[in-house]
């Protein structure tokens, strides 16, 4: 089966209004436009829990929205859908306790900021269902397609 982005149904939880408008233009750029915004962890979780997503976006430590505890809520809900949805935690550093710490608190993906849209879409690809996604950007001769990855 293949799952086209632009079908994507995304929450982006970030209380940052730099980080939200860097990381929709990415998103826009993979023609993912369904995008639903969380400014808090409250938020962010009566609307999981009331809409289903495809992914889940979110900055560790944000002005308002403290990923960490938001991926911990999101695992540990009683609902199915609210807990299995894949979870791309944007951090600030490569250190690896830092990656660590996003991956206990239930990050399906880390995307070390800055990021590009092409660091964006690898991480995409790498949780999404079945893995076999189509963009226009990912059709692109120049593009190479979605690149091997390292672990983080």
């Amino acid at each position: 089966m293949v799952k086209v982005l632009a079908d994507f149904k995304v929450l982006l939880a970030d209380g940052n209004r730099h980080m939200r408008a860097m990381t929709k233009d990415a998103l826009r750029a993979l023609d993912i436009t369904d995008v639903a915004i969380a400014f808090d962890v409250k938020s962010a979780m009566d609307t999981l829990r009331f809409n289903r997503f495809d992914l889940l976006i979110t900055s560790q430590h944000g002005e308002s929205v403290d990923g960490l505890e938001l991926a911990r809520q999101v695992r540990a809900s009683d609902k199915d859908h609210v807990r299995n949805v894949p979870t791309i935690m944007m951090v600030a550093s490569k250190n690896d306790d830092v990656r660590e710490a996003a991956r206990q608190a239930g990050a399906t993906e880390i995307l070390v900021k800055p990021f590009s849209a092409k660091a964006l879409y690898a991480s995409i690809a790498a949780i999404a269902p079945h893995a076999d996604i189509v963009n226009a950007y990912a059709m692109t001769e120049w593009s190479g397609g979605p690149r091997p990855r390292s672990r983080f």
